[in-house]
């Protein structure tokens, strides 16, 4: 579960996100391409499998945030540029998906070329599906 996790919150910092597992990549070419274009236009690259030390041993860490443990990693596509407002803007329109308070967007992303703010992981992984 923490590998989903991790994934999509990527998604929301940095942009759409698709999650290839270990099976689905072997069945690929051995030589899975290093860049693709999403659904979106948006061009993604791909983060290889592998291992990572996630978590703290500092001790004003929150709870969960201890101890630093290894995680493993499947495959992924992330997009190159945060999704930005107008992208979003166009994701709502399209799909009639709930639009986060644009006042509050507004705010500290005034233009469509900015990133997109106020989004949850729900509405993250909505997007990037």
């Amino acid at each position: 579960m923490k590998k989903y996790s991790l994934i999509l919150f990527l998604g929301i910092l940095y942009g759409a996100v698709v999650h290839i597992t270990a099976d689905e990549l072997c069945s690929q070419p051995l030589d899975p391409p290093a860049e693709l274009v999403g659904k979106d236009g948006a061009k993604m690259v791909l983060i290889p499998t592998g291992d990572f030390q996630m978590g703290s041993n500092d001790s004003d860490a929150q709870d969960d945030e201890q101890p630093v443990h290894t995680v493993y990693v499947d495959a992924f596509y992330m997009d190159i540029h945060e999704v930005t407002v107008g992208q979003y803007k166009q994701f709502v329109q399209a799909t009639g998906h709930h639009a986060p308070n644009w006042n509050f967007v507004a705010e500290k992303s005034p233009r469509d070329e900015h990133p997109i703010i106020y989004v949850s992981w729900y509405d993250a992984m909505a997007y990037a599906q």
